[in-house]
Parts: structure tokens; sequence; C-alpha cells
């Protein structure tokens, strides 16, 4: 007999809503469920529906499948569990929909989540009311990923030929077959080398850029999404999902030689090449290539990479950047001062260089929008949106909070869990910690005066376009800033309070204010008009060149 699904002992990590979905789900498959993994001091030693949640090196039998969900976002769990030495790992993908999970909304067990992580049981009921009633057909098994609800919708015969990845296992002839299906109705095809953004956080400003590009070309041309697999394994099979008639995902292993030369292949039956950061530039996937290839930049990978200190990853960002800038055709940058970087350090023509600002694709509000932003009850309420990341100056900023405790304060982020830690010390001030939907974020920016961006004069940030940074100047948030020399906003004159201005609490009166966020707010308008005249520029160059009428 083989391996039935209860003879597999299963730990989720970590304790969030998708693990939740997970647990339900696969219980109903009735596997052996032994425990949810997680770090928080606040949830290890809880139970959830019988089983406990624990920190990963206190559980002793490691002869575990340990199952990863929303695994993207929570890398540093998989390295953890690596070192500890448990046996296998399977991964669950963050835009996953568990089927037969749609009734364990009212479970008791679900209802329970609500007590330990309350803040996260609106998104656990919401995401349980998209789920289909199918049940999955394809069991876990050690070292696959966990079987989506795209794979199910399928006849039962196919099932066989389908991967438990949200896909099926593909050689040569499936790839080009489906290529071919693509170009119905005489449209080009793109290759995207890049995870296409099934779920797009509200502070991610790289998947916004990505998720803006694919609305502007998917009306024109059919996409391929191209990327390496996390696991990255030789082993593992390629991986094709068929979203619709327009658009399809691939994953392949970078060490695997006939992935390699299968997606060399492919790319003779696309119209060009479009890649989104010096993450997805590698050699010996593209050298040789004749496609028209675009490099959408993003950011200076190397620079920031020295930054934090990886130096393993900036030698490798470098080689690649290097084989891009010698070798591509064009190259999207965010403003006028990415491109002078790039045309100083690689010599690059002007004219190689496209310029597309990044800005939030959100309904500019009319300017009398912000006389409506007074101080409650005369106090001043700050905000800051984003994450942890070191150019973010986050000591800084909690430093800056703690000298003036008389105002309130929002943070807005994916990593609450993290700040919750970074805050327990100032636990007398006022500050609330959010984690809230793209759309919600109106509703919160609205309630600030004035808004967090520290950033250091150094290259990175003099290239980059925070969007934070453009939505307070849309939401009439006047900036406290370490530096203006960020991306263009310098030369555009933005005006902003100085962090030494804010700690000595030097802030301006109600009216300059609100002068201060009117001129900022023409400044959002300017670049929207901007964005709009690049991003029909981008979109003409595009099709010209799968056209072939441009190299």
């Amino acid at each position: 007999m083989g391996i039935e699904p209860r003879d597999i002992k299963v730990l989720l990590m970590p304790f969030t809503a998708m693990s939740v979905i997970a647990f339900h789900a696969l219980k109903r498959e009735q596997y052996n469920i032994v425990g949810f993994l997680d770090n928080s001091k606040q949830l290890t030693g809880k139970t959830y529906g019988g089983v406990e949640i624990k920190a990963p090196e206190q559980v002793s039998d490691k002869q575990c499948l340990v199952v990863f969900c929303e695994h993207r976002f929570y890398v540093d769990n998989r390295l953890q569990v690596e070192d500890l030495l448990y046996t296998d790992c399977a991964y669950i993908e963050d835009y996953v929909d568990f089927n037969g999970a749609k009734e364990a909304v009212e479970d008791v067990d679900v209802l329970a989540f609500s007590s330990l992580v309350p803040t996260q049981y609106a998104r656990t009921k919401e995401k349980m009311s998209k789920y289909v009633n199918e049940r999955p057909k394809c069991l876990l098994s050690k070292g696959d990923f966990v079987v989506s609800a795209a794979s199910l919708a399928m006849d039962e015969s196919e099932c066989s030929s389908r991967c438990p990845l949200h896909g099926r296992k593909s050689g040569n002839n499936d790839l080009i077959n489906s290529i071919f299906g693509l170009r119905k109705g005489g449209k080009r095809v793109i290759a995207f080398l890049a995870r296409y953004p099934f779920d797009v956080e509200a502070y991610d400003g790289y998947l916004k850029a990505v998720l803006a590009a694919d609305e502007l070309f998917k009306e024109n041309c059919s996409r391929v999404y191209i990327e390496p697999d996390s696991n990255e394994t030789m082993c593992m099979g390629m991986n094709l999902q068929i979203i619709n008639d327009s658009l399809m995902c691939i994953r392949y292993s970078r060490y695997n030689k006939k992935h390699i030369s299968e997606i060399r292949k492919l790319f003779t039956y696309c119209d060009m090449i479009y890649i989104h950061s010096i993450y997805y530039c590698y050699e010996e996937l593209l050298d040789g290539v004749e496609k028209p290839i675009v490099l959408d930049v993003h950011g200076v990978v190397p620079e920031e990479l020295e930054y934090t200190d990886t130096a393993q990853l900036k030698l490798s960002t470098m080689n690649s950047e290097t084989f891009a800038f010698k070798n591509f055709g064009k190259f999207i940058c965010r403003n006028d001062a990415m491109i002078e970087h790039y045309t100083k350090k690689y010599g690059t023509p002007r004219d190689k260089m496209i310029k597309l600002p990044s800005f939030s694709e959100v309904s500019l509000p009319q300017s009398e929008h912000l006389v409506q932003c007074d101080e409650k009850d005369g106090q001043i309420c700050v905000i800051f949106s984003g994450g942890t990341a070191k150019w973010q100056m986050i000591p800084m900023m909690l430093d800056g909070m703690s000298q003036r405790p008389e105002h309130r304060y929002i943070i807005a982020t994916c990593e609450s869990d993290a700040f919750k830690k970074l805050v327990e010390p100032l636990d007398m001030l006022e500050i609330e910690i959010l984690s809230v939907e793209p759309e919600q974020l109106e509703s919160v920016y609205c309630r600030a005066q004035y808004g967090f961006a520290l950033r250091e004069d150094i290259i990175v940030n003099r290239v980059a376009c925070p969007t934070k940074l453009v939505e307070y100047c849309v939401f009439g948030i006047v900036p406290i800033m370490l530096s203006n020399k960020i991306g263009d906003f310098d030369k555009y004159g933005l005006q902003f309070v100085h962090y030494n201005d804010f700690l000595s609490g030097t802030l301006p009166d109600n009216d300059t204010r609100l002068n201060m966020a009117e001129h900022n707010y023409q400044i959002a308008r300017k670049m929207a008009e901007e964005y709009s005249v690049c991003k029909q520029d981008l979109l003409n160059l595009v099709l010209g060149m799968v056209e072939g009428s441009i190299k």
C-alpha cells in the first residue's frame, strides 16, 4: 500500500489566516496535522483546533512535513526550518484558494482563531467566501506544492497529468502549443520575466508597478510570466499554469539545464521579452537571445544590497546588471535621477532610457479635499506607511516619536508583528498599528496631517520614487524628511518639514501646512499627467517593438 494522508505528520507555518484555511482543507483530506509553527511569543503555547502552536525549535520530532503558508512573505521561516533539520517541506502559494473549506467559516475552531489573531479574522472570512465547493483531487506529498483552485478547474481525466502546483508538469511541446494558443486572434506575445502579481499588498511598490505594466499591455498582447521557483531544486518539474486565453505562468528551476533550454526555445515564439528587475536577469537564460529585450530597472539593486550588507548577492546582481546594460535594447527608469545614474555608470545612450514615473493608480481628489484634514481636537496625527527595510530609518523614526509624545501616530504596514515588538518600549505613546488593504489606504491617510519619509542622502534614495511619498502628496500629508534628495522630488520643489524641526516642535501653523499640502498636491497632479504621457509612450514603444518596426 502507498502512503495515505493520515500517515503524513504535518506542521503548518506560520500561524496566519492562510494556515487556518490550510488546516481545515487538509483535515478534510485526513492529513495528520500535529501542530502550527510560529515564532511569535504571543502565540506559542496557545492551541487552535486542538493542536498546539509551537516555536520551531520546541518540536522534538522533526520527522514531519512542514507546510509553509504564504511562503514568499516568510522566507526567513523556510531558512530557519532548514537549519533545524526538519525532514521535508511543502509550500502553499500566497494566492492559493483552498477548496472544500468554505463551510469552515462557521466552524467553532475558525471562530476561535478570531480571539488569537483578531486583525486577520476578517480577511480569513473574506478568503473563505470566495472558495468553490469542489474538493481537491490531488493528495499532498513530500516535496510538492499544495493544490490550488486554479489547478482544479479541469475534467477528472486531466487530473493525473496535473502537478500539485497550480498547473501541470510540462515538456517543450506543451509550452510551444500553449504559446500558439495565446496567439489566437492575432495577438502578439510578450514574455515577462517576473512573478505574476496575483495579490498585491497595499505597501508593495514593486508589485504595484508589475501590475500597472500588465494592465497597460493586456488589451493588445498576450502575456507569459516566467519565474524561477523559490525552492530552486534541480529535480522539480517545470510547471505551467494557463490563467485565461491571453495569460499563462511558467515556473522553472534555474539549476536545471533542460529547463533553461526549454525557456530559451520558448523565447523564439515570443515577440519580445520584458524583464522586471535585475533579479531576473540571468545570463544563462538570456545570452544570445535574438528578441527585443526591455529591462524595467525598478531600483539600483547592487547599491541597495551593499547598503544592507548583502555582499554575495551584490556581486551576483552587479554581474547581471553589467550584462543587461551591455546587451539589452531599452531600459525603463522611474525618474530623471535614475536615468542620469545609469547613463553615467554604463555610458548608456539617453535614447535607450525610457522614463515611467511611479504613480499610484488612485483617483486624485479635488484639492478642496485637503482642507478637511485639520487636526482633531487640536492633536496632530503623524502616519508612517511602509515596512522595516533598513533605508526606512525605523530606529530614527521611533526615536522621534518618543521625543514628541503629544502627537498621535499611525503605522500602516504589512509587517505589523515586527512593529508591535519595535514599539513595545513606547507603550506610553498613542500608536496605532494597522494592516490595511489597498482600497482602505485613503481612509487611513485622511486621518493624518504629517507622514514620516526618512531617507538618507545616498544613491539608493537619490534615484528612488517611493510610492508612499507620492501618496502623501495626493492625500495632503506633509512629509517629515531627513533629506529631500529623493528621485525628482527635489526638482519638483517638494515642501516638507525637516526631521530636526519635528523634534524641536517647530511645525508650521495650520494655514501654512495647508498651503504646503496644496503645493505638494499640485506636484502629484503634475506627476499624474507625466505618468499618463510616459505610459502611452511606453505602450507605443512596446507595440512597435513586438511588431518589429522598432528595435
